[in-house]
C-alpha cells in the first residue's frame, strides 16, 4: 500500500522539485546523490508517505504509540457487472472467500451509509469514510478520488524538506488517511472493492481530548473492541452498529453459494433470517464445487 502510493506521487514530486529549481531553490545536491530527477523525486515521495504513515499508525521497531487504529470492512461492487454476477456472484469470489460453501449479502448501499452516520453520532471516531477502492494504475480515478490530497502534497513536502517548518494540519491528516486506506494493488482490481474505513478513538485520543476543554467526553460513547480466533492467533477487530442508533443491518438480499446441499445451506439461511420477509435469498446457479 505505501509502495503504490509512493509510485503514485512521484510524478507530482517530481513536478514540485522543478518548481523549487525555477524559484532559485537548489535540487542538485538530491538528484546528484541519488543519479537522476526520477530517483530523487522517488526517494522524496517515500520520505513523506512514510513519515505520515509512522505518524499515523505507528512504526512497531520504533515502539510509537499509533494515532489511528483503522479498521476495515470490504465489499465487492458489481454495479458495472452483467445481469448473470449480480444474481450469482463472481466465480473468483466463491473460489477465494465461499470454497466451503459461503454466502453473499447483498446491502442497500445508501441505508449502510446512512448508518454509519448514525455510528459515529453515538460512537467517539477519529476517522471514518465509505467508498470505491481506487487501483493502481488508474490514475484517472486516483487524481479525482484523492485530487484534495495532492493539492497538499506540496507543502507537506517542504514541510519535510525543511523541518523547522513542520506542520501537518488536521486537514492533510485526513485526506492522507482517506487516501492511503482506499488504495490497493491492481492485481485485485476485479473485485471493484468498496471499503468502510472506521477509526475509532485511541486511548490516547481520550487522554489527549480529555485536556480540551471544549470536548464533552460523555457526549458519544467510547468503541469497544472485540477479539476473534483465526488460526491460533487472536485478532482485534470492530463490531459495527452493535449500539443503540441501529437495530438491523440493511441486507436487501443473500446469494447462497455453490455447495453440495444449497437446499440445507437455504434453510440454515432462512431460519437465521427469521422475520426478515423483506430479504431476497437465491441460490447461486454458479457451478463451482471445492473437492
Amino acid at each position: 500500500m505505501k509502495l503504490a502510493l509512493v509510485r503514485f506521487l512521484v510524478p507530482t514530486v517530481k513536478k514540485i522539485i522543478k518548481q523549487y529549481r525555477s524559484k532559485g531553490v537548489s535540487s542538485k545536491r538530491g538528484i546528484r546523490e541519488f543519479g537522476s530527477r526520477n530517483e530523487f523525486a522517488k526517494h522524496e515521495a517515500k520520505l513523506v508517505v512514510e513519515s505520515m504513515f509512522g505518524a499515523a499508525f505507528g512504526e512497531k521497531s520504533g515502539g510509537v504509540t499509533p494515532l489511528f487504529e483503522p479498521y476495515i470492512a470490504s465489499f465487492c461492487s458489481h454495479i458495472e457487472d452483467d445481469e448473470y454476477v449480480r444474481e450469482n456472484g463472481l466465480l473468483s469470489m466463491w473460489r477465494g472467500y465461499g470454497a466451503e460453501g459461503g454466502v453473499a449479502l447483498v446491502f442497500d448501499t445508501k441505508a449502510l451509509s446512512e448508518y454509519l452516520e448514525r455510528e459515529q453520532e453515538e460512537f467517539w471516531y477519529s476517522f471514518g469514510t465509505f467508498g470505491d477502492v481506487v487501483y493502481e494504475g488508474d490514475q484517472k480515478s486516483f487524481d479525482c478520488e484523492f485530487s484534495d490530497f495532492l493539492d497538499l502534497v506540496p507543502g507537506v513536502l517542504n514541510a519535510v524538506l525543511h523541518p523547522e517548518q513542520f506542520d501537518i494540519n488536521e486537514n492533510f491528516l485526513n485526506h492522507f488517511l482517506r487516501s492511503i486506506t482506499r488504495f490497493k494493488h491492481r492485481a485485485f482490481s476485479e473485485e471493484r472493492e468498496v471499503r468502510i474505513v472506521a477509526i475509532p478513538w485511541t486511548q490516547r485520543s481520550f487522554e489527549s481530548e480529555a485536556k480540551t476543554p471544549t470536548v464533552n467526553i460523555a457526549e458519544r460513547k467510547k468503541k469497544k473492541l472485540r477479539w476473534r480466533t483465526r488460526d491460533g492467533e487472536k485478532i482485534r477487530y470492530l463490531s459495527l452498529f452493535d449500539g443503540e442508533s441501529v437495530s438491523h443491518l440493511p441486507i436487501v438480499k443473500i446469494i447462497i453459494g455453490p455447495h453440495r446441499d444449497q437446499q440445507g445451506r437455504r434453510k440454515e439461511i432462512m431460519r437465521t433470517v427469521g422475520r426478515r420477509h423483506d430479504i431476497e435469498i437465491r441460490s447461486s446457479e454458479t457451478p463451482y464445487i471445492n473437492f
